[in-house]
């Protein structure tokens, strides 16, 4: 993937890790091997084994914001007239608004060839056993291990002249660290051909995840560099802080069971799904080493469980060979947790993530199976919404944001999807998704209501009310539209060709939850054509066909601290390969 070219002055390295002309480019290195034994004809044993090695350059990104770098890019809220005076090391003097209102604009900032998007080295391991006990009974084991490693060196700051900590260029480390996940799940599950089945078992893992953040500075660069920093060296750095060193140990049980029933004969199927776990988890966060602006840190220690219920029910009636009614509820949840380094003690605990999720829909096919057509209804009770938030009585700018239960969200929409034989050569297809979710009124998002304010009652409520505003980063309207050309190029060689395009369209969204900053609407035209056989195939493929620039998506990092908007892929084009024996 690339989504622009880099155009650093000193961008021409021929290092890794680094980012050198390309904006988005990425390495990837994927193997894996699986077994399968027989001891008899009731037992099967299968081990697998994946390594996964991922090298990402920086992506496109425009980043501005109040306290960061561009600040003359602020259009709206608070006018703050002197908002760095000199001396304070922040670029000195200006005077701009606090906020951003409006499209944000597809602009690609040159980033330092130092910094990097991610390396990544993840490790999998499964395996498992089934156990056919008999004509009933099956007993199923499930042996899984995740090891990963990464780390990350994000560019945050803007050319000429690197001017959020004037004279140096600012870097942000993080996540930098290591995780080990084992699990462990067992289950019984019973079907003697009658109308009922079902299963009942049992889940355990254990995860360790350890992770450092740091805030540092370099020098400008003057030349190209001949070489990478290590994250991990303070050396390297004018100054390096700590941000956050964390080490968190979740242990995770869960029972769980299932009971599946058809009647009518067979027309009519309903099922039950619950599961009871408790995630127990400690977490120790080492002294920051923060100051100034930045904060600072002692570290502590925090410990523990937290339970949920999680119900899901079923329902499907056939009501004929070619039409399907269904029907679901369910209940999911998001683990609590905690933010160490809260300054007030009650906000150093959040609370689990809750949704109930609704749906009713139906599948077709018409016309001797040549017309295919699925909708689906859905409502989301969404509560205790954990969002990354302003640190609430922390009066430093610049302090990290914490993990809070920020309000409650409700999401309705529709999602239709359907495809068309035109004839024994010729497909079209396309979805459709409408989902509106909204905070709900009485939402108060501490973000925004902050002191000193950042808003002014005009464009954002400065008591951090956002009730009835669209959830940040939700399109409400999201559609792909496509055609197929499939035929066969030489019967006595067996190849069969393909030609494909497709256009996918997804409407605006907004970069936080006060609606201000946009994320344009985007239309982007895909295609590919490639020829297949029995143990082969070569594609050829393009994405985003015009090269339209785009903005994706976009983060905003506390209210005033900076704005960060992702580009997406450019026009790009490739080849792949797939030998199959």
């Amino acid at each position: 993937m690339v989504a622009g070219k880099n155009s650093h002055p000193f961008a021409d390295i021929d290092f890794e890790p680094g980012t050198n002309r390309r904006l988005g480019g990425w390495e990837d290195t994927t193997y894996s091997g699986a077994i399968q034994f027989l001891p008899n004809e009731d037992i099967q044993i299968d081990a697998s084994y994946m390594h996964i090695d991922k090298n990402r350059e920086h992506s496109a990104q425009n980043w501005f914001g109040e306290l960061n770098a561009d600040s003359q890019l602020m259009n709206c809220g608070q006018y703050n007239p002197d908002v760095r005076p000199a001396g304070s090391g922040l670029g000195g003097g200006g005077d701009w608004f606090r906020l951003f209102c409006g499209e944000l604009p597809a602009r690609a900032i040159p980033i330092d060839p130092r910094g990097y998007a991610q390396q990544l080295d993840t490790d999998f391991i499964r395996a498992s056993i089934d156990w056919d006990l008999n004509d009933d009974f099956t007993l199923q084991y499930q042996f899984g291990q995740i090891k990963a490693n990464t780390k990350t060196f994000g560019y945050k700051d803007t050319l000429p002249g690197c001017t959020f900590f004037v004279p140096f260029c600012v870097f942000e480390s993080g996540p930098i660290g290591d995780f080990k996940t084992d699990s462990h799940e067992a289950r019984v599950v019973f079907d003697n051909d009658s109308n009922i089945d079902g299963a009942f078992g049992f889940y355990y893992a254990k995860s360790t995840d350890f992770r450092t953040s740091n805030f540092a500075a370099a020098a400008p660069l003057t030349a190209v560099p001949t070489a990478p920093i290590d994250v991990l060296d303070p050396t390297a750095f004018i100054f390096q802080v700590a941000l956050s060193n964390i080490t968190t140990v979740t242990r995770t049980q869960s029972v769980f069971g299932e009971l599946n029933m058809s009647f009518m004969d067979d027309r009519a199927r309903f099922g039950v799904e619950a599961r009871y776990s408790e995630d127990k988890k400690e977490e120790g966060e080492a002294a920051s080493g923060g100051g100034g602006d930045l904060g600072a840190f002692a570290g502590a220690f925090f410990s523990d469980t937290f339970s949920s219920f999680t119900p899901r029910v079923t329902f499907e009636y056939d009501v004929n060979d070619d039409s399907l009614l269904f029907a679901s509820a369910a209940k999911g949840v998001k683990s609590g947790g905690f933010s160490a380094a809260a300054t007030l003690p009650e906000n150093r605990t959040y609370d689990d993530d809750k949704n109930w999720t609704y749906e009713i829909g139906s599948k077709n096919t018409f016309n001797d199976g040549t017309v295919q057509l699925n909708a689906t209804l859905f409502y989301i009770d969404w509560t205790n919404v954990q969002i990354l938030a302003a640190d609430e009585g922390n009066v430093n700018p610049l302090s990290r944001s914490i993990v809070r239960n920020v309000g409650d969200v409700s999401s309705k929409g529709i999602e239709i999807d359907g495809a068309i034989a035109a004839n024994e050569n010729l497909s079209f297809y396309g979805t459709l998704y409408y989902g509106d979710a909204k905070y709900k009124d009485g939402t108060i998002d501490g973000r925004w209501g902050r002191d000193p304010a950042v808003c002014d009652d005009v464009v954002c409520n400065t008591n951090g009310d956002i009730g009835g505003n669209q959830m940040e980063r939700q399109s409400k309207f999201q559609t792909t539209l496509g055609g197929e050309w499939n035929d066969e190029l030489s019967a006595d060689m067996g190849l069969d060709y393909f030609i494909r395009a497709d256009l996918a369209h997804q409407s605006k969204m907004f970069g936080e939850a006060v609606n201000l900053s946009i994320v344009p609407s985007r239309t982007i035209i895909n295609a590919s054509a490639g020829i297949e056989a029995d143990g082969y195939s070569i594609q050829l493929w393009a994405k985003n066909l015009t090269d339209k620039k785009y903005v994706s998506n976009a983060v905003v990092q506390q209210p005033n601290v900076a704005y960060n908007a992702y580009l997406g892929e450019r026009a790009t084009f490739g080849i792949t390969l797939t030998a199959r024996y």
